[in-house]
């Protein structure tokens, strides 16, 4: 069975035919997002175990008000919540496919 990162490339590449770069670019935002939520015990596991897409869209709202996150994502031009949005869009995704 192929692990959610696998599935989350894939989806980005074969659904959303993005660019590797783009693709390197979000799969390594969705896992800074994820190990920063971590740390501050926001959650116990990775965001990409996360099944439920309003707990996604609850945890991007937590994310986002913190200012150093917010910040930093006007910094890198959106790519943080754009990232985050990508994996909304996954989940939203395989649950149409159900």
């Amino acid at each position: 069975m192929k692990n959610k990162e696998t599935e989350f490339r894939q989806w980005m590449e074969n659904y959303r035919r993005l660019s590797e770069s783009s693709i390197e670019k979000y799969s390594r935002v969705v896992n800074k997002i994820s190990n920063d939520l971590i740390k501050r015990g926001v959650i116990k596991l990775s965001i990409l175990d996360i099944n439920e897409i309003s707990e996604l869209i609850s945890l991007r709202k937590k994310y986002f008000s913190i200012k150093e996150y917010k910040d930093l994502n006007n910094r890198g031009n959106r790519m943080y919540s754009s990232g985050f949005n990508r994996l909304i869009d996954f989940l939203e995704f395989k649950h149409s496919q159900v």
